[in-house]
């Protein structure tokens, strides 16, 4: 061989290995370089790549980071398979594939590089743009992945897999957490179709599921919250392929539809529903599974079982309407725990719902076109709780009812039928039946119930114990039989009609001390706790220094608080539904609690015996104690305690401290004028006293003075003497202060009606007609213009 030759062959094989060497080592250098800056550009957050291999058709990357403004990732290998003269050419167009093994991936949804990501677009994230093809596939695997709302966390993936074809994806997630509930598995299948993904098939396995935190936003509302905030709006510059904005149950399923196959199906199995008592955890229902299959066009098939705790099935088979809506099929429950239900019912103040437990049957049947849904059936509910400040100071337990019956529904006009239901409680049953419509521009509620003769004691105890409280120590012997009957059209409110029936036969044979009516016949402590907390307290009672007997009270007053308060005192029994049904009207009218419906006999109720508390337990009590009194007092002696015990301003008790405080008087000294003012102020004392603070009557409220003893002569309350001196004296009427000179005595103008009542030495005895159908007399407050006027604040609840 020639030296030469030689020479020249070594020399090209040292060079070309120097080339080789130099293209092995710039070449995957250039590819990890290129690749780090394609990312960064695409992605707009900082991209490193710790290695890159090249070959003639794949890139692997290995330790690729990308972070930005809440975003990390973290990818362990990256494998695109593609020719490199492609890449070089075409950059990312040339992948066919890419592969993604292990890392992590956590995203914040609040962050405004992932709400870039997520907006259509160049910024969109990798495999989203329409420019992509459709060849392309993506397969990942051994991802970790957490979903933030800002710095909580929503959504947390164990391990997450995928394998996208370009017109098929199949995804799987373990160990899914949203919150404290979680699945074991979450599967996926779905395919692109005329460029849309379209969903086949969820299955999701091994779910546990919380009842606890039902109150406020749940794990699963803040995600879809989330998750809409994600939507681009017209404003950001939303494409017109965005989707609209679901305001109505037909455009959020044309939503979702939009996105599932006909034959789309979930299904759900080994459910767990569990709910946290102190530091354990308890399983209120297992093994349960359930299915939901699209059928036709917006018709859905579903069914499910379940095992709750103690023993009991859950079952339901049923086809669903959802636009219509209406529904055909059957739910089974036998002892299935309320707490199965919370996360799934509107925010009830439940109480420990675990330990109470649901049974029963009921059958739906939509009939026509959607044009109704039939359902009867039963339910039993035992051992239920309710929470809430506006029910009891505590919580009321023990509440089991049965309720047994028919309904119609008809969704077009938002019409419930209720034919019948039969309500069955503590050993007591009413028949129930009405007419309910929430249409946008009215609401109608025509209601009514009624009582078979039934035992008094047990009609009385079928309430819960906890809502009757110390009342539950009545004890009567009897029967009673009542009916109510109640029509409110919000078209025609005058029209409102409210009436009552209650054929009473029964009889008190034993009370609770704290009802003990005897204490009232001497000297008694009257403790008032006041709204800001604190406790006043006085003796009075006959033989007091403070208690005026009725027959020394100014029949002026007796006549103005009777005619401002109560005019139908001696012809009721504790209760004027005719009152209830006139303040019902006109505070639906106002849209607002303008006037209570309280007697005089309720009046004191609340005053001798019960808290200012605003709960329905205390409404009930009273009925209860009302009922009592009435039973075993007479009607002049539950006024003159009445008289002697209510507040007439701050500290201010008792008829005869109201006379002397305001005006200087003895009881039996107070005027027309007088007496109307005490009488008018009731409503709510402490208020009115600004006027006493200040030193004067302000010239509206002397007029309104005048106007009220007008309207006592024209109800025959006070003769025409009594009017004229009451209209004069509410021009020149002053307040009587404290250290002043006491007023000089006079002699009282006019007269009044007689009462059918005997201590009046001066009134001949006759009865003041009243009849049995309603208050003769009318409202009083409504006579003088005065909407608010008879607001008893304590009634309201």
């Amino acid at each position: 061989m020639n030296r030469s030759f030689a020479l020249r062959l070594a020399i090209t094989i040292a060079i070309s290995a120097l080339l080789a060497v130099g293209i092995a080592v710039a070449i995957p250098v250039f590819a990890r370089s290129r690749a780090e800056s394609m990312l960064a550009e695409r992605l707009g957050a900082a991209v490193t790549i710790l290695e890159a291999r090249v070959g003639v058709s794949r890139v692997e990357l290995r330790g690729v980071r990308i972070t930005g403004e809440g975003v990390g990732v973290r990818l362990d290998r990256v494998e695109a398979t593609a020719s490199l003269l492609g890449l070089l050419v075409d950059g990312s167009a040339a992948v066919r594939a890419v592969q993604l093994e292990g890392g992590d991936v956590s995203l914040d949804l609040t962050s405004d590089l992932v709400r870039r990501w997520a907006a259509p677009g160049p910024a969109s994230a990798p495999g989203e743009g329409a420019s992509e093809p459709s060849t392309r596939t993506l397969a990942l695997s051994g991802l970790h992945v957490l979903i933030l709302d800002g710095e909580d966390p929503l959504v947390d993936v164990t391990e997450a897999a995928a394998r996208w074809d370009g017109s098929t994806l199949h995804a799987t997630a373990h160990g899914v957490s949203i919150g404290v509930n979680s699945a074991g598995l979450v599967e996926l299948d779905a395919s692109r179709t005329d460029g849309v993904l379209l969903g086949s098939r969820v299955h999701v396995s091994d779910v546990s599921v919380s009842a606890d935190d039902v109150e406020g936003p749940t794990p699963f509302s803040r995600l879809r919250a989330a998750l809409s905030a994600l939507r681009p709006s017209e404003a950001a510059g939303a494409s017109a392929t965005a989707e609209p904005d679901a305001s109505t149950i037909a455009d959020r399923l044309d939503a979702i539809e939009r996105h599932l196959e006909p034959g789309f199906t979930f299904e759900v199995d080994g459910v767990t529903i569990h709910r946290r008592i102190g530091e354990h955890a308890r399983d209120v229902i297992t093994n349960a599974r359930a299915s939901l299959v699209r059928i036709g066009e917006g018709g859905y098939r579903t069914r499910g079982e379940g095992s709750p705790d103690g023993g009991g099935s859950l079952a339901w088979n049923l086809d669903l309407s959802p636009r219509v809506p209406t529904a055909s099929g059957t739910v089974t429950l036998d002892r299935v725990a309320l707490a199965t239900f919370v996360p799934f019912l509107p925010p009830i103040p439940f109480y420990e719902p675990e330990r109470a437990t649901l049974s029963g049957h009921l059958a739906l049947d939509g009939q026509g076109e959607g044009e109704s849904v039939h359902a009867e059936g039963t339910l039993a509910v035992d051992g239920l709780a309710l929470e809430h400040p506006r029910l009891a100071a505590q919580p009321v337990r023990s509440i089991t009812f049965q309720l047994r019956g028919t309904a119609d529904f008809t969704p077009a006009a938002r019409r419930l039928v209720v034919p019948t239901l039969r309500l069955a409680m503590g050993g007591a049953e009413a028949t129930l039946h009405g007419t309910f419509e929430w249409a946008d521009d009215h609401y109608l509620f025509d209601f009514g119930a009624s009582l078979p003769r039934t035992s008094c004691d047990v009609a009385v105890h079928a309430i819960p114990r906890d809502l009757l409280a110390e009342t539950a120590g009545f004890r009567l012997v009897g029967s009673l039989a009542a009916s109510i009957e109640t029509s409110i059209d919000s078209r025609a409110l005058d029209a409102t009609t409210l009436r009552f029936h209650v054929a009473n036969a029964c009889t008190f044979t034993s009370y609770p001390e704290m009802a003990d009516v005897s204490r009232f016949l001497g000297p008694f402590v009257h403790r008032v706790e006041e709204p800001d907390g604190t406790v006043f307290e006085m003796e009075t009672g006959p033989g007091t220094s403070e208690w005026t007997p009725i027959s020394e009270i100014s029949p002026f007053l007796v006549h103005a608080v009777l005619g401002h308060e109560d005019s139908s005192f001696f012809t009721h029994s504790g209760f004027a539904p005719w009152a209830i049904r006139d303040a019902l009207v006109r505070n639906l009218t106002a849209g607002r609690y303008v006037l209570g419906a309280s007697t005089i006999t309720m009046q004191l109720v609340k005053n001798v015996f019960l808290h200012r508390e605003k709960t329905l337990a205390r409404k009930i009590q009273e009925v209860l104690l009302t009922w009592w009194i009435e039973s075993s007092m007479e009607k002049e002696r539950i006024l003159e305690l009445y008289l002697n015990v209510i507040e007439y301003g701050p500290a201010v008790y008792g008829i005869r401290h109201a006379a002397d405080h305001y005006f200087g008087r003895a009881p039996s000294e107070l005027s027309p004028a007088e007496s109307a003012y005490l009488a008018l102020i009731l409503p709510n004392p402490p208020a009115f006293h600004e006027q006493y603070e200040r030193g004067e009557i302000p010239r509206a409220f002397r007029a309104r003075i005048a106007s009220f003893v007008r309207v006592m002569g024209t109800r025959g309350r006070y003769d025409d003497g009594a009017v004229a001196a009451g209209v004069s004296e509410a021009e020149t009427l002053a307040f009587h202060r404290e250290g002043e000179a006491p007023p000089a005595p006079r002699a009282l103008e006019g007269g009044v009606a007689p009462l059918p009542i005997t201590f009046f030495s001066t009134v001949p005895l006759a009865r003041f007609a009243v009849t049995d159908g309603g208050d003769e007399e009318g409202d009083v407050d409504a006579a003088l213009g005065d909407d608010e006027a008879s607001v008893d604040p304590w009634d309201e609840l």
